[in-house]
Formats: structure tokens, C-alpha cells, sequence
């Protein structure tokens, strides 16, 4: 689990964290070394106005990434053949944060193929 302050009241008095009604976290365009994320949005009651990228290793979580207020990431930088467990978070405008959002775990490619079957890269 990632550890999260508690929710402050702000001068704008948001004290709602964003929530996931359906939260999803999916892969493509899996490769040797990277993937890109995509996530369904998350909703808050004032905006959401940003998602915080984490991946874990041995049970610690480490943020990869602080994005605005988009729903994709290409994470570069990873080993083959290697899994990987990401997780999403969303922050308001308040600096109110999400519960752990969706998460997925992700296999990059042990080979030289590319996504394209049947076509091989060279090295």
C-alpha cells in the first residue's frame, strides 16, 4: 500500500479526495524495455487535476512519474523479460489524494520481437 497523508481542509474547504468508480489500468505496446499505461479517468467532486505513477519492487512502491491531468504514460527504462506492478493515484486541486487506484501487472518481452507478428527487429 502507498502511504498517504490525511486529508486537510483547504482554504477552498475540498476535503474530498478523488475516487475510482471503475477504475482500470491496462498495457500496450509491451516491448523489451517499456509499455505504455492507459487508465479510465478518475472523479472528484471539485476536478481532478492530476495522477501519480508507482511502480513496486520487493513491496516498496516508487513513484515513476507526477502527470497532469491526463490518462496515458509511456514508462521507458525497464528490464526484459522482468514483471513489473504499477499503480495509479489521482490528486484535486486541494492536494486531496486518491485511495491506491487501479494497478496492473505487466511482463516486458524476453525476445527482439516488436508488437507488429511476424516481423522481427535487428540488433
Amino acid at each position: 500500500m502507498i502511504a498517504q497523508a490525511g486529508a486537510e481542509r483547504t482554504q477552498s474547504g475540498d476535503i474530498y479526495a478523488p475516487i475510482w468508480n471503475a477504475g482500470n489500468l491496462t498495457a500496450t505496446d509491451v516491448n523489451k524495455t517499456g509499455m505504455t499505461l492507459t487508465w479510465t479517468a478518475a472523479t472528484d467532486n471539485i476536478g481532478v487535476t492530476g495522477y501519480n505513477i508507482y511502480k513496486a519492487a520487493d513491496g516498496t512502491y516508487t513513484e515513476i512519474a507526477s502527470l497532469g491531468n491526463v490518462t496515458t504514460y509511456k514508462v521507458t527504462g525497464l528490464s526484459k523479460d522482468t514483471g513489473y506492478t504499477f499503480v495509479i493515484r489521482a490528486v484535486d486541486a486541494a492536494g486531496n489524494w486518491s485511495a491506491d487506484g487501479p494497478g496492473a501487472t505487466v511482463k516486458t518481452d524476453h525476445d527482439n520481437r516488436d508488437n507488429n507478428p511476424g516481423k522481427e527487429k535487428r540488433e
